[in-house]
């Protein structure tokens, strides 16, 4: 049994191959803010393009109908029913005559699409009550001189300690769709990761972080070239599985799920080490990060 059984295992190959490479240029490379924002949105949807070919359109429909209903100011709640409605017609598609190409990347990119989409359309919301928040507690502030009562305060700055300072504008959303981190494979992260991330100097080393990401991804390879060896999902189209007993087929066909899913793992530990490469979630211990969530102390947050 190989390790590259179908295109699929090929494409994304290919995507580890490539996103490793741009993540070493941009290491390598001291861009601005700004540049990187636009490098990485386009180097995300090159991917997109050569990874999933005409399924590229219900990716690029998806992300301009959501961002257009994330700035609107509709109910998160629709957009999150949208995004589901349009991942199951994806799925579905064979139904509906759509003919659809099953061996690109296309259903992995629509997964992570569905759930990064409700994501910052949620957190855009949030983002927004607590800017204004923010604004009544300023003018509450001096209307008082100064004074405001201390439960009301700290609840005020606990709001504010994950949100963004200014709203996240519709180029914002669209370049983090688009952005080539995370774009296939997870872990998922929110906008504001995305663009702290932005603001991560190159010159800072996670060879530390990296080592450790390193050995994780030898037990887990390792693992499964074992499990890839010993197991033959070729036995299952075979006469014989079928004419085999309940318990034997649940043997052989249990164990084989599992060998998939650390195959995927193999993908994910490397998209890990991509990340701490370009500087994801690499928050400074002082600014007191929490996971999934980014900084907790935000007057800390200083790149050294």
């Amino acid at each position: 049994m190989g390790v590259l059984n179908t295109w699929r295992d090929t494409c994304y190959l290919l995507l580890v191959v490539s996103t490793f490479c741009i993540c070493v240029l941009v290491h390598c490379l001291k861009l601005s803010h700004k540049t990187k924002k636009y490098f990485f949105s386009i180097c995300g949807f090159t991917q997109v393009v050569i990874f999933c070919g005409v399924d590229t359109l219900h990716f690029v429909v998806m992300v301009c109908v959501g961002t257009a209903m994330a700035k609107s100011r509709t109910n998160p709640r629709l957009l999150f029913v949208y995004c589901l409605a349009h991942r199951v017609f994806f799925s579905s598609s064979g139904f509906f005559g759509l003919k659809r190409d099953e061996n690109n990347l296309a259903n992995a990119l629509m997964l992570v699409t569905t759930v990064k989409m409700i994501t910052v359309g949620y957190e855009a919301v949030a983002t927004r009550e607590s800017i204004k928040n923010r604004s009544k507690v300023e003018t509450i502030k001096a209307k008082t001189n100064g004074h405001i009562r201390e439960n009301g305060e700290k609840h005020a700055r606990k709001r504010e300690m994950l949100m963004m300072e200014e709203p996240i504008s519709t180029l914002d959303i669209l370049c983090y769709m688009t952005s080539f981190i995370g774009l296939f494979t997870g872990p998922l992260f929110r906008y504001r990761t995305y663009h702290d991330m932005l603001d991560t100097p190159n010159t800072r080393s996670y060879k530390t972080q990296l080592l450790a990401k390193f050995k994780i991804f030898i037990a887990v390879f390792v693992t499964f070239l074992i499990g890839n060896y010993v197991l033959d999902p070729n036995y299952l189209k075979e006469d014989a599985f079928y004419e085999a007993s309940l318990g034997h087929r649940l043997l052989w066909i249990v164990p084989i799920i599992v060998v998939f899913q650390i195959k995927y793992s193999v993908i994910w530990v490397v998209m890990e080490m991509f990340y701490i490469l370009v500087g994801l979630g690499a928050y400074p211990e002082t600014s007191e990060p929490l996971p999934g969530h980014g900084p907790t102390k935000l007057e800390k947050q200083k790149y050294e």
